[in-house]
């Protein structure tokens, strides 16, 4: 059990990273698309609705100087969405005084021609297809 608090009160993000000796909150949110996809795509323009519907700490200004981690401080704060807007993601860091911002989108752009890479996310997606149909056919049974 992680022991993560934010201002005295427990708040788990969804991974730890420690990389060369620094500690980073991680927070994916990946599933803005389900709200009709309106925050699917993290701009400047959408920031402000951005922290009304995830209503995390995690956005907050003082997040890093706060977060402990077994009394431990993090060195940083790290956001995966699914798309940015490339030109805007400098600023947007700086809105949400990020140490890193992650677009999933671009990732998959990024090793669609590589084979290997391309094989063993084809496998990951169908086992879940997989997984998803045996579900549905049993919610519908």
């Amino acid at each position: 059990m992680r022991n993560e608090l934010y201002k005295g009160k427990r708040i788990a993000v969804d991974f730890i990273l420690e990389k060369d000796g620094r500690l980073y909150a991680v927070e994916a949110k990946c599933w803005p698309a389900y709200l009709e996809g309106s925050l699917k795509r993290l701009t400047l323009n959408n920031i402000e609705r951005v922290k009304r519907e995830f209503k995390t700490p995690f956005l907050e200004e003082d997040f890093v100087k706060e977060y402990r981690i077994g009394g431990r401080s993090i060195d940083g704060k790290i956001l995966v969405w699914w798309d940015i807007e490339g030109a805007e993601a400098e600023s947007i860091k700086g809105e949400l005084n990020l140490e890193g911002l992650i677009s999933i989108k671009q990732i998959l752009h990024d090793i669609k021609g590589e084979a290997r890479v391309v094989e063993k996310y084809k496998k990951v997606v169908e086992k879940y297809r997989t997984w998803a149909n045996q579900l549905f056919r049993a919610l519908l049974e």
